[in-house]
């Protein structure tokens, strides 16, 4: 072998086994038929970065990962639409993160980036765009334009500065809704979904958008007539997993029937027996009075889906998610099942002013449903759930409560 082919190896030799390495360092996520490549470097705080445009964009992952972020590399084809980006690049995160998450990219990605916080509201949690300020498409959380300097380690100062911050969201607290968590009603066993955090923070920028209310979350207080009449409205959703359930206390059952007797409102979900038990839990308690009554879970396959129709709640027709449910009846359907018309939600109104809703399913009230998904596909928790409209559903409705 002389010397020019020696050489000729070496460098071959080289380029393969990089080629390998930056092959092997990136993980796939399945949609559908598409196998989505990307890479997730870090432990912390969820990170998209969208790296076209960047300069030294290696150096500023690094920097950020150090940081104590995880930092979030989609990598989907650039002749994609930009609905067609914004859904493969959401999968790879809401599969890979159950956190809020903060997009970061160029101004010039300022299409795509609104792109995703309105297909996934509830996963979008903020998102900072490094370039001069400009109009930017309706998202559902806080835009921060971060100025370029000459300097790439002044600009990666000032992102990180950003990053660290919380989001900061206009509230004037004339009203508050108390948002119970002390029945431990958004934590599971299934790995992955142990807990639904990115609900406190969607919750508190869907209030933001409807104004003048104020988030109130309760993590371990008993439901006490003190604690109810100091909030305008109260939304629990439906304990997930039977042997995590916490049961309302006898004294809290009659609390939040008084509560809505005496012209309040509640937004109370529960599920399906595999899921929770309702009757040890006390929810038939609550909703019994004012006429509604639980049974036996709906007969249907997963996925199903579920509506709602324009009325004094709604404003229009939405599609939500549907999928393992308790029988209801009773009080006035505002939402009902895809298949053969079983109730999802209904409501009661007094003419005090006291209001109840009651939802026979928990997905929509945990801003589940994805803009792409199909019904009556399953694949346990990675279903890619059928219904997009979750967060206009529950804006609607806590809007409603809270008149």
């Amino acid at each position: 072998m002389n010397r020019l082919q020696f050489i000729f190896c070496i460098i071959t030799s080289f380029l393969f086994s990089s080629e390998l390495k930056a092959q092997a360092d990136l993980s796939y996520i399945q949609m559908d038929s598409v196998k989505i490549p990307y890479k997730s470097i870090g432990e912390g705080r969820s990170l998209v970065l969208i790296q076209d445009g960047f300069e030294n964009s290696e150096s500023f992952i690094k920097y950020l990962q150090k940081d104590g972020n995880k930092v979030i590399l989609p990598m989907v084809e650039p002749d994609l639409s930009v609905e067609e980006k914004a859904v493969q690049m959401m999968t790879v995160a809401s599969s890979i993160s159950r956190d809020p998450i903060t997009i970061i990219g160029s101004v010039g990605h300022a299409d795509l980036v609104a792109r995703m916080s309105y297909l996934y509201p509830a996963n979008v949690n903020r998102i900072i765009l490094i370039g001069s300020e400009k109009p930017i498409a309706e998202v559902h959380c806080p835009v921060t334009f971060v100025s370029p300097s000459k300097k790439v380690l002044v600009t990666m100062d000032k992102v990180k500065e950003e990053v660290s911050k919380e989001a900061c969201l206009p509230v004037n607290a004339s009203k508050k809704l108390l948002f119970d968590l002390s029945h431990n009603q958004c934590k599971d066993v299934f790995k992955g979904y142990e807990t639904y955090p990115y609900l406190v923070s969607a919750y508190e920028r869907m209030l933001a958008e409807i104004g003048d209310v104020q988030l109130v979350v309760n993590e371990d207080q008993e439901l006490t007539p003190e604690l109810l009449n100091s909030v305008d409205a109260v939304l629990m959703t439906s304990p997930l997993n039977k042997d995590l359930q916490k049961n309302l206390l006898e004294s809290e059952r009659k609390a939040l029937v008084n509560y809505v007797a005496q012209g309040h409102a509640l937004v109370f979900f529960i599920d399906d027996a595999h899921r929770v038990n309702w009757e040890a839990y006390g929810a038939q308690d609550v909703v019994a009075p004012y006429g509604i009554i639980f049974g036996k879970d709906v007969p249907l396959p997963g996925n199903v889906g579920a509506i709602s129709f324009p009325n004094k709640i709604f404003k229009q027709r939405y599609e939500i998610p549907y999928s393992g449910a308790c029988l209801m009846t009773g009080g006035i359907p505002v939402s009902v099942c895809m298949n053969d018309g079983y109730l999802h939600g209904t409501i009661v109104e007094l003419q005090n002013g006291g209001k109840l809703y009651v939802g026979g399913d928990t997905m929509v009230g945990l801003l589940l449903g994805f803009h792409d998904g199909v019904r009556l596909s399953r694949n346990m928790m990675a279903t890619r759930w059928w219904g997009k409209d979750s967060w206009n559903y529950m804006k609607d409705l806590l809007t409603w409560a809270l008149k």
